[in-house]
């Protein structure tokens, strides 16, 4: 049995240098992926390091490091549950992210799928490693620092003549949502949809769709929904 660790001694090494030029955003990206990184060093998804660490397999998801209108930041806790499930110490995920390049727009690799693909759409908001499933394109969308965006394609007219079919639209889930925002949002076994975000509610948001009807509905954040920013369009 793998004897974990009890001890983790307090750090006294200085942050890494890369917090003198990083952003909040860049600082947001740059913690996760040294946790991503610390999970394949010890031969684990992230939902697996989780899972170790007595944890919800979907606490270090990509779809829980942001709620609907903020970043989320890994507690404590959970950083020192997993440094003891693995029998490491804090300077282990410290050399990570100095380790850790920063990404850059011209190398950012983006999941893709289709509007009425349910299923890949439901696994990339489900924060599923696209490499891991196989079944996901990628495409390049230049200017976007945003680790955790993707790209829908529209194939379908409903939504003429704003986006047209063939038209790529990009999702930013760390962009918060404001009125008149045009998102993207659904559900478990429904397909996604395209509309503009009316007015904040108390658990969601009254959402106009943007086919030609413009009806308005309630979409409701239940623990299954989801809904974000649509940030730029390839048309």
């Amino acid at each position: 049995m793998h004897q974990k660790n009890s001890h983790l001694p307090a750090s006294s090494a200085p942050l890494p240098p890369i917090f003198d030029t990083l952003d909040m955003d860049q600082m947001h990206a740059q913690i996760w992926a040294a946790i991503d990184a610390y999970a394949q060093k010890h031969g684990l998804s992230t939902s697996g390091l989780a899972k170790r660490a007595g944890l919800d397999p979907t606490a270090f998801n990509k779809s829980k490091r942001y709620t609907a209108t903020r970043p989320r930041w890994p507690s404590t806790e959970s950083i020192m549950k997993i440094l003891q499930a693995t029998g490491g110490e804090m300077n282990d995920l410290v050399e990570l992210l100095s380790a850790t390049p920063k990404q850059t727009s011209s190398d950012l690799l983006l999941p893709a799928a289709q509007l009425s693909d349910q299923d890949t759409l439901a696994a990339i908001t489900a924060g599923n490693d696209p490499k891991a499933l196989g079944e996901f394109e990628a495409q390049f969308f230049p200017g976007i620092q945003d680790t955790s965006a993707f790209i829908v394609e529209i194939d379908t007219a409903d939504y003429d003549p704003i986006y047209r079919h063939g038209d790529l639209i990009l999702v930013s889930p760390s962009s918060e949502t404001r009125k008149s925002d045009r998102v993207i949002y659904g559900k478990p076994g429904a397909r996604a949809q395209i509309g503009e975000a009316v007015r904040r509610l108390q658990n969601g948001f009254r959402i106009k769709a943007l086919s030609p009807d413009r009806t308005e509905t309630i979409h409701e954040f239940n623990g299954s929904g989801w809904m974000y920013r649509i940030v730029a369009a390839s048309q």
